[in-house]
């Protein structure tokens, strides 16, 4: 279905009073086919600036956890939301954004709509800012449950709905299966690290200090959203008065008065931080943190890059060479061996004891 938006007016009272531009036509989108994030573009294409707007169809509670370009929605309370008819739990309002490339999602996963629109003097337009590329013709369907793959955007189970289920064992859709239509991954947001020591800054010209945080706990992934707030403060202090400034620290070694050492970098490391510059000594991770954490479980060697899987068939007794701990199954062995010995020792000392006692020889002449 088509409609049709006229940005011609010049007067009125509501939002759009003063509107100058040129009518346009916009293709309606079923709400079986919106997208769960959306990226766009909102370009100016004359001398003049133009005015952007973005028109939002969702259900009422995922506003408050809706993210535009990362940050909270900012609603103007100059532009009314109204309820979609006959969809009470749905609204439909619209914001005002500026020329730009932007993005549009949830801090967790679910759908909506989003359609943008804008007008300069003689120009407007209106388009949707994406949807889901896929049939939702029930009667044509076939169903292809088995070989579902999560956010395929394909009507798997052939009820008119495209990935609308959550790997949770629960009938998110009411249709009677489970799982049967699945959704991609969920996205996971970034979270921020707790705030590292407050350190001197890398300016020996500088008094000040300063102490940083990273995006990494955890790292947002699957289109998550990235942390808000700042990734580093500052305050005043006395740092580098009547002290050696780090730039001239020997090789492997960094801080004030060169008092620390970076033995886990290959070549040096930074000399105000300790963070090492290239990579890491075989068995060691994390290059801003000097290469001080060993390999995470399963992996082993120069960067942290092979696998103990492959090499052992599981864990490996180090992080650095990735040798293989003893199996069980040698263990086991071992152990038999040894129950083998020390059994037969026993009732050999038994038969020799019997021999004895009966005062017969143990070997027979002819």
């Amino acid at each position: 279905m088509f409609v049709e938006r006229s940005a011609c007016f010049v007067g009125g009272d509501d939002e759009h009073a003063g509107e100058v531009g040129d009518p346009a036509t916009c293709l309606i989108i079923p709400n079986a086919l919106f997208y769960d994030m959306y990226v766009f573009s909102t370009p100016d294409t004359t001398r003049t600036k133009s005015t952007h707007y973005m028109t939002l169809v969702i259900e009422e509670p995922y506003l408050d956890i809706l993210r535009f370009d990362d940050q909270p929605i900012q609603l103007d309370e100059n532009i009314p939301w109204k309820y979609v008819f006959g969809m009470m739990a749905w609204k439909v309002g619209s914001v005002k954004v500026t020329s730009g490339t932007h993005s549009l999602q949830g801090i967790r996963l679910f759908y909506f709509g989003c359609y943008l629109y804008g007008y300069n003097q003689g120009y407007g337009y209106m388009h949707p800012a994406g949807f889901m590329a896929s049939s939702i013709d029930v009667d044509t369907c076939e169903v292809t449950n088995a070989d579902m793959v999560r956010g395929d955007i394909i009507d798997n189970d052939c009820d008119g709905r495209v990935d609308e289920e959550y790997l949770d064992g629960w009938d998110n859709d009411h249709d009677g299966y489970i799982d049967e239509d699945l959704a991609k991954p969920n996205r996971v947001n970034g979270g921020w690290q707790a705030w590292r020591a407050w350190t001197c800054t890398q300016n020996c010209k500088s008094t000040d200090m300063e102490r940083v945080r990273r995006c990494v706990n955890p790292r947002p992934v699957n289109f998550g959203s990235n942390c808000l707030g700042k990734e580093n403060e500052t305050k005043s202090s006395n740092c580098w008065v009547r002290k050696r400034c780090p730039t001239t620290c020997p090789k492997m070694s960094y801080g004030a008065e060169c008092a620390h050492t970076c033995s886990n970098c290959v070549n040096d490391c930074n000399k105000f931080n300790g963070s090492c510059l290239k990579r890491c000594i075989p068995g060691y991770q994390d290059l801003e943190e000097g290469c001080t954490t060993p390999c995470s479980s399963g992996w082993y060697g120069d960067q942290c890059k092979l696998s103990c899987e492959e090499k052992c068939g599981g864990e490996c007794a180090d992080p650095v060479e990735g040798d293989c701990p003893i199996r069980y199954w040698l263990i086991l062995m071992i152990v038999v061996t040894v129950l083998g010995v020390v059994g037969g020792g026993y009732y050999y000392w038994r038969w020799r004891q019997e021999y004895r006692g009966s005062g017969s020889s143990m070997f027979t002449y002819a």
